[in-house]
């Protein structure tokens, strides 16, 4: 007769032992560990929550404000050509002193002055800005670009101007970007 013979299997395994339950243990995650910590430190979080908050509403609200007025005209189809005329006559010498003047005699001597010693044109964008959309492309600057569509951008034509003026006080903003409108 054949004997049978009894499968590693289904023999019962013996308990672990006191070192495999130690090991077990240690890889148990305790949030109350956890929860110890934060509390232990939770002056230290509480510091470093409000302090950086705290620091910048005091910066924010030191710091001086700049208001923006933005009128929008509807464009009369400038090209690129004649934009770049009415930007270099806009922001040309002659233009902007004669600005200057009509603030000074309106009683905006700060911002007058800010407006007569700005160096260039781009510290006069930051004053006063000039812009159209859809803006200009340089179409040299265009890449996979057909001929086609070059041509396109070529015959490209402004529908809107804009005219932002960037001053403060926030009360006369309004009159400073009226004066600078009107010439």
């Amino acid at each position: 007769m054949a004997a049978i013979k009894e499968d590693d299997s289904t023999r019962n395994e013996p308990p672990p032992s006191a070192a495999q339950d130690v090991a077990f243990r240690e890889d148990e995650i305790d949030l109350m560990d956890y929860f110890g910590v934060l509390w232990r430190h939770k002056y230290l979080i509480i510091a470093g929550s409000i302090l950086p908050t705290l620091i910048i509403g005091l910066m924010l609200f030191f710091s001086p404000r700049q208001y923006k007025l933005t009128y929008t005209y509807n464009s009369w189809k400038l090209d690129d050509k004649n934009f770049e005329m009415l930007l270099d006559g806009f922001y040309s010498g002659e233009n902007i002193e004669r600005i200057v003047r009509s603030l000074k005699d309106e009683g905006f001597e700060k911002y007058a002055v800010s407006l007569g010693s700005a160096g260039g044109r781009n510290t006069l964008q930051g004053l006063i800005l000039l812009e159209v959309w859809p803006p200009y492309m340089d179409p040299s600057k265009m890449k996979g670009t057909g001929a086609s569509e070059m041509e396109e951008l070529i015959k490209l034509t402004s529908l809107l101007e804009k005219l932002t003026v960037t001053a403060s006080p926030r009360s006369d903003v309004a009159a400073i970007a009226s004066i600078v409108r009107n010439n």
